[in-house]
């Protein structure tokens, strides 16, 4: 999937009077993305390969963080290794930048399904981001598809991802951005691709990665709230979403199997939500899919 990555970035569209540097960090001591990443040549691109020796993605995240400062960087996209670049994406994050006058910036990434997608999945839409209005302002952001003002959320907040983290440190670093004064809007035009594995489709999974969401969630309300304030408020959503499970549940079952699903899923929301409390830190990133 880097392969295809790396094509992508080399199929660009790079706008004039900017000095461009890719980097690629390999969070694997025996280098085994070298190989992949020394068969691509970028005319128009200074590239950087490096290990980051410590497993962990916030290690690995925070190498590139590193790296970007030594290159004196301005501004600073991330993307993940199984995605592909529009072609326009470049164009398009510069044009909302300068545009939107926004600190973060962030869009979205669209399925790529294999040809033996069950149908209930596409059915579910479970791998497809919410649609959000073009300009929107958020609270925190993801590092899948991100360009943000390096030199005020790495120089002047002086952020680094939180390395106890063992996922969704990303959503942490923006929301912390966020708290400190950062401005995040969303642009529909910036697109990348994200290629799902098959292995990823399935209840049991699907049930983990919302475990997951709902208890970074809880962390991230906890510190931008405050512990009581905070708590109070994520309480009030475990009972909505206890009440919306309860609810969907009877007519779910009649309507479908993704359905089923959809309502299985806010009590593994709810439950995540209970660990975020009670500090658990579950990593759904231990296990590697794709290939």
């Amino acid at each position: 999937m880097l392969a295809e990555t790396l094509k992508s970035i080399a199929s660009l569209k790079l706008p004039n009077n900017f000095i461009y540097n890719l980097i690629v960090v390999d969070n694997d001591e025996n280098f085994s993305s070298k190989d992949c990443f020394k068969n691509y040549k970028f005319s128009n691109l200074n590239t950087t390969y490096q290990i980051a020796h410590v497993r962990g993605i916030a290690y690995a995240r925070n190498k590139v963080l590193q790296l970007a400062n030594h290159f004196n960087t301005d501004l600073l996209c991330f993307i993940d290794d199984d995605e592909i670049v529009d072609k326009n994406w470049m164009e398009s994050y510069l044009e909302s930048y300068k545009n939107y006058k926004a600190d973060v910036i962030c869009g979205p990434a669209l399925p790529i399904y294999p040809k033996n997608t069950p149908n209930w999945i596409k059915k579910g839409k479970f791998f497809e981001t919410s649609n959000k209005m073009e300009g929107k302002y958020l609270n925190c952001s993801a590092t899948n598809n991100v360009i943000f003002d390096f030199k005020k959320l790495f120089g002047e907040y002086g952020l680094r991802f939180n390395e106890s983290l063992k996922s969704r440190e990303d959503n942490d670093f923006f929301m912390r951005a966020h708290i400190k004064g950062a401005k995040i809007r969303h642009t529909n035009k910036a697109i990348v691709y994200e290629s799902i594995p098959l292995s990823r489709m399935n209840l049991n999974w699907l049930l983990k990665r919302v475990y997951k969401s709902g208890e970074a969630y809880s962390k991230r309300e906890l510190i931008r709230s405050g512990k009581i304030a905070g708590t109070t408020l994520i309480i009030s959503k475990i009972i909505y979403r206890i009440i919306r499970g309860l609810i969907t549940m009877p007519l779910a079952i009649l309507k479908g199997y993704c359905y089923f699903v959809k309502s299985i899923q806010q009590f593994s929301i709810v439950t995540g939500m209970i660990g975020g409390l009670l500090g658990s830190n579950y990593d759904d990133y231990k296990m590697i899919h794709g290939s």
